[in-house]
């Protein structure tokens, strides 16, 4: 079953500023630990800007099954979740815009392609769909103007 793909939300890996994690990790947190059937996160931004797809998409305007990750449930079916390592101070135990400046310019670049291949697609941030999440550890709609993108890419709803 396919579904109008509708958003691109940014979740952070919850992990303390500068350690490294990468895919291996996170794919061994969501399947292995917790048992998950796919990872949360379609894209992963590691601490030195490089880019890394777990879970390839087509550039059609749906979601199909095989696109699917398991970032929010209610959400998975129409958005892409993308995720950068970090958001936790560097002792672990607060939230913090832990983002560098290799991770920033990767997730603007990526974040910017996106509406250019899909001008309907509104950017959101984890914590707006989840009242318990601190995620992505900044406010989605403060960077997105920052980075130029226009009101009607940034959706600014609270969904709880």
């Amino acid at each position: 079953m396919t579904k109008e793909f509708t958003h691109l939300m940014i979740h952070c890996s919850a992990t303390p500023k500068g350690k490294w994690f990468d895919a291996d990790d996170i794919t061994r947190w969501h399947i292995e630990e917790r048992g998950w059937s796919r990872v949360g996160y379609s894209t992963l931004f590691l601490l030195d800007g490089t880019t890394d797809i777990m879970i390839p998409f087509d550039k059609d305007d749906t979601i199909n099954s095989w696109e699917i990750s398991n970032g929010a449930r209610g959400w998975n079916g129409i958005t892409r979740h993308i995720c950068y390592i970090g958001g936790l101070n560097e002792k672990g135990n607060s939230v913090e815009d832990t983002r560098t400046e290799a991770q920033l310019a990767a997730m603007q670049a990526f974040v910017k392609m996106h509406i250019m291949l899909w001008p309907k697609v509104k950017i959101i941030g984890h914590n707006q769909v989840n009242a318990h999440k601190n995620c992505p550890s900044f406010n989605v709609n403060e960077w997105g103007l920052s980075i130029g993108l226009e009101k009607k890419h940034l959706d600014q709803q609270i969904y709880f």
